[in-house]
């Protein structure tokens, strides 16, 4: 297009230097724009290629790809949200400030790594090993975590509204200061849970289980909701 638009004008005017300014002029906005599209796909071939890594069986590759999204910061821009991260697996990474807004991340592997002001609304964690992994301030609300290990895990200041955490086992997990309300803890596991201050307002704790060292919130009566207090391993046993 740029050589028969200049080359036209040129044969009608003669125009030489003319000639040789617009064909320059236009050239060097094609390879302008060229490579930028290069650009632009190479970034996006890139960006897709290191998700789709999130999910391998070798923790190095999806270590070193979540590494790579940080660097780039795409961790927090969107990038992951609505995605089937089905099996994830980043143990012991830190990844604070993390959006996976609407994702599925089932079975995913997060053991021992830190999710702190992470946006996880909406998503599917079901069956996912969050064991030891610290989700303080996180935002949890309308998340499906039942069944999910969350043995041992920091979750203090956490928005939990709606959260359905049923069969999910808590133990010794830190959700002090968290919000619970209208949450579905039916059948949880919350031996050693710290509550304190937890607003559990409307939250379902049907055979919820816990013991002498799960800390409630002041008036609060796990009788009445429905808990079931197990303090030795035969009485677990018997209850299951």
């Amino acid at each position: 297009i740029a050589v028969l638009s200049t080359g036209w004008s040129v044969y009608r005017t003669g125009d030489w230097p003319g000639f040789a300014l617009n064909f320059g002029t236009e050239m060097a906005g094609a390879i302008v724009t060229y490579l930028l599209l290069e650009i632009v796909i190479g970034t996006r071939q890139k960006k897709d290629l290191l998700i789709s890594q999130l999910t391998s069986k070798s923790t190095d590759i999806s270590i070193n790809a979540i590494e790579e999204i940080i660097r780039n910061d795409w961790h927090r821009d969107g990038s992951l949200n609505s995605l089937n991260l089905y099996k994830i697996n980043l143990p012991g990474v830190d990844i604070n400030n993390v959006s996976f807004e609407n994702s599925d991340l089932r079975k995913g592997n997060f053991q021992n790594s830190s999710l702190r002001n992470a946006n996880l609304s909406w998503v599917a964690l079901q069956v996912s090993n969050l064991m030891g992994a610290d989700l303080s301030f996180s935002d949890f609300s309308n998340a499906s975590l039942e069944d999910a290990v969350l043995i041992g895990a920091r979750i203090r200041l956490a928005n939990l509204t709606e959260t359905q955490m049923n069969k999910a086992n808590l133990q010794n997990a830190d959700l002090q200061d968290s919000c619970l309300q209208d949450a579905d803890l039916h059948d949880a596991d919350l031996r050693g849970v710290n509550l304190k201050n937890v607003n559990l307002q409307g939250a379902i704790l049907i055979n919820a289980i816990y013991n002498n060292k799960t800390i409630f919130p002041d008036g609060f009566n796990p009788i009445g909701a429905g808990m079931v207090e197990v303090e030795k391993p035969e009485d677990l046993m018997y209850f299951a």
